[in-house]
C-alpha cells in the first residue's frame, strides 16, 4: 500500500472528507487529494502535521508512515530484547536507539537497515551453530556412546 493510499484509509477512517482534512491543515484540499493520489511525495513534517490533525494514535502513525507492522522488524525486536538489548525508536522515522536492557549506557544510534543487516546475519550464523551442535552431539550420543541409558 502507498502512503497515498494509507492517508486516504486513515482519513475516511476518522470520518473525513479531503476537503475537511485539508481545512484542519490549512492547506488547499487539492493538496490532499494529490497526496492521495501519489502525485506528490509527502515531507516527513506533512505526515506527522496528518497524523495529528486526525488525532491518529503512536501505532496508527506508524502504520501511516511506513504501512502494515513489518514482520522483520517485529523479529530483529524479538532478537535484540530475547539477546537482553534494549530497542527504542530514533531520532528519525530511519533509526533506532540501542541499548544493554540491564544497564544505564547511553543508547547507540543506528540506521535500520544496519541493525536489520546485523540481526539477520546473527540469525543466520545461530542457526549454523545450532545445526552444528546438533548434529555433533546427536552423533556422539548415537555412534559414540557406549552404553545407552534406559528411558
Amino acid at each position: 500500500m502507498t502512503i497515498g493510499e494509507r492517508i486516504r484509509e486513515a482519513r475516511k477512517s476518522k470520518g473525513l472528507t479531503q476537503k475537511q482534512l485539508a481545512d484542519k491543515l490549512q492547506i488547499s484540499y487539492v493538496n490532499i487529494s494529490q497526496l492521495e493520489r501519489n502525485e506528490r511525495d509527502p515531507k516527513h513534517e506533512t505526515i506527522m502535521r496528518i497524523a495529528s490533525a486526525l488525532n491518529l494514535s503512536y501505532g496508527e502513525r506508524d502504520i501511516l508512515l511506513w504501512g502494515e507492522v513489518d514482520r522483520e522488524y517485529e523479529l530483529i525486536c524479538d532478537t535484540l530484547n530475547s539477546a537482553g538489548i534494549k530497542v527504542e525508536q530514533g531520532l528519525t522515522s530511519d533509526s533506532f536507539l540501542i541499548s544493554y536492557a540491564n544497564m544505564d549506557d547511553t543508547p547507540k544510534s543506528i540506521d535500520y537497515p544496519y541493525l536489520a543487516f546485523i540481526v539477520k546475519k546473527a540469525l543466520q550464523d545461530a542457526e549454523t551453530h545450532k545445526n552444528m551442535y546438533l548434529k555433533k552431539r546427536l552423533e556422539t550420543e548415537l555412534f559414540f556412546r557406549e552404553n545407552w541409558p534406559e528411558i
